[in-house]
């Protein structure tokens, strides 16, 4: 058993901190080890305050255990809610690149559109692709490609733009066997459609987040996140028929779809 689980069990039990520091008095009370004479008033001050100190090294020891455990039954807690809802509120769309950029070092693939419709684009671009967080997202994924990370996109004629710049940048930071591990293609968006992403983590888990459309003037959409076995499945079969409506090896040009979404 580890050390850090003895102490954890040690200091799960109530009392613990004030009986050691009643042990640690016992033992040195009677050896007087600073050399006081048995007599003094001061023999016992040594004693007593390793005593006080000891008692508060457990009481610290103690109270950071409990927030430990605290921390961890609110973090199942948590997720366990996640997962009985099925929806989570995730926040805005720059809080949504927040969430997958910090989650790029334990993600294997990322599926994703980025097609607007009328005048979604330039609400888009004024509310997000101009940000800050879209800026560091956009940095990061040549960076993610490099070290193995598969990426496919599908945009619109506009957001392709975009999304070939990023390919030319992981073609010249990625090593030869992972150049073409981020690809993407082009739809024209004759249709209003819901843009959507897909996280798959290297254990297999994965995560949809949907609603990043801006066709509410004045308001930003709340990107919400689903871990739901269903909902993930539906929204990853779309994603592969949306693939599958561009033409193989025309992933920098554009290509009409024929269908509703």
């Amino acid at each position: 058993m580890k050390t850090k689980d003895v102490t954890r069990r040690i200091f799960s039990f109530p009392l613990v901190p004030e009986l050691l520091s009643l042990l640690v008095l016992g033992v040195t009370l009677p050896t007087d080890y600073l050399g006081y004479a048995s007599d003094s008033e001061f023999s016992v001050v040594p004693s007593v305050l390793t005593a006080i100190l000891t008692l508060l090294l457990g009481h610290t020891v103690a109270t950071r255990i409990q927030l430990r455990d605290v921390s961890g039954l609110s973090e199942r807690v948590s997720e366990a809610v996640k997962n009985y809802l099925h929806v989570t509120r995730i926040g805005s769309a720059t809080d949504a690149l927040e969430y997958i950029t910090s989650r790029l070092p334990s993600l294997s693939e990322v599926r994703g559109t980025m097609l607007n419709f009328d005048d979604e684009g330039e609400m888009a671009d004024d509310r997000l692709y101009d940000s800050a967080q879209y800026a560091q997202f956009e940095s990061a994924i040549p960076q993610a490609v490099a070290k193995g990370l598969r990426w496919k996109d599908i945009g619109d004629p506009e957001t392709g733009k975009r999304l070939a710049k990023i390919r030319d940048i992981c073609k010249h930071h990625a090593p030869p066997r992972h150049d073409r591990k981020y690809r993407f293609r082009t739809i024209e968006s004759r249709f209003p459609q819901m843009n959507f992403s897909l996280l798959t983590y290297q254990n297999g888990d994965i995560e949809l987040l949907f609603n990043w459309d801006y066709r509410d003037i004045g308001r930003d959409p709340i990107v919400l996140l689903s871990r739901d076995d269903i909902m993930v499945n539906l929204f990853s079969v779309h994603f592969e028929l949306l693939w599958k409506l561009a033409e193989p090896g025309q992933e920098s040009s554009a290509t009409r779809s024929t269908s509703q979404i």
